[in-house]
């Protein structure tokens, strides 16, 4: 792995390489903000923070050069500055989200819904932004998705392992297992495998010929609202437990002059 450091009046600025499971490169920079020796001393002993997305919002994405930017992603970077921690991000599938926020040491997931029990919200900080989440239905299917006939009689999808997958199943739907690959959720849809698919606004990232069928052939609804966090890993909360209240303070400060500067 090359590592470039940039050294100008006690600022240290690194760019690293990470490569996605897709074999992507993603140039991810971070600062550390100017510091005194002790505070140095405490960056050079404390482990780099590791920050997984599936890099599907509009809150995270990957520009055109593949760097991963957006309003979570500044506030992000906001953060562990002023708590003076290095860092990196890797693009992930979903469908890997679950076994790094149970396994992975130094890891934090984005995006995650904020809410739930106080063991999940006591690991979640946020929210950084709000999600849209929405219904790709099929324009063969006359049934209103906010129906209780659409619940009942519907075949629908979502991402693979994710928690909308979990939550479809509990409210009731006829789920059946999707994809972590939003194309192959399009494709169950085109080729009559699923009625609808929930999902968030990815049409932008489809390649021109599936967005032109997916326009022909589907309609797209809101189906709700979510508040987006970031979610510290299982491991990393118990190896170190202060670390979220000092994400939760320096996230605080972020959020609040970025909200002073709209």
């Amino acid at each position: 792995m090359r590592m470039i450091f940039i050294w100008c009046h006690n600022t240290i600025t690194a760019t690293r390489q990470v490569i996605s499971p897709k074999a992507t490169v993603l140039m991810v920079a971070f600062a550390v903000l100017p510091f005194a020796a002790p505070a140095s001393a405490a960056q050079d002993t404390a482990p780099e923070v590791r920050l997984f997305t599936h890099g599907d919002t509009p809150l995270l994405l990957p520009d055109s050069e593949g760097v991963l930017k957006g309003p979570a992603m500044d506030l992000f970077q906001c953060s562990m500055n002023r708590m003076q921690r290095a860092f990196s991000v890797t693009q992930a599938p979903l469908s890997r989200a679950r076994r790094i926020l149970s396994d992975m040491d130094n890891a934090i997931w984005f995006p995650i819904a904020h809410r739930g029990g106080p063991e999940r919200m006591a690991r979640a900080i946020g929210p950084a932004g709000t999600l849209d989440i929405y219904w790709y239905k099929s324009r063969k299917s006359t049934l209103n998705p906010n129906s209780d006939t659409f619940k009942r009689s519907a075949t629908v999808t979502t991402y693979k392992g994710s928690a909308m997958a979990d939550q479809l199943r509990r409210e009731g739907y006829n789920f059946i297992e999707g994809s972590a690959d939003r194309n192959r959720l399009v494709f169950m849809l085109l080729n009559g495998q699923v009625d609808a698919f929930a999902a968030i606004d990815f049409r932008g990232q489809l390649p021109a010929d599936m967005l032109q069928k997916l326009s022909a052939q589907a309609e797209i609804s809101i189906k709700n609202k979510i508040p987006a966090a970031f979610q510290i890993s299982d491991k990393f909360h118990t190896s170190d437990p202060a670390f979220a209240g000092a994400f939760r303070t320096a996230f605080g400060h972020c959020l609040s002059a970025a909200n002073s500067t709209k």
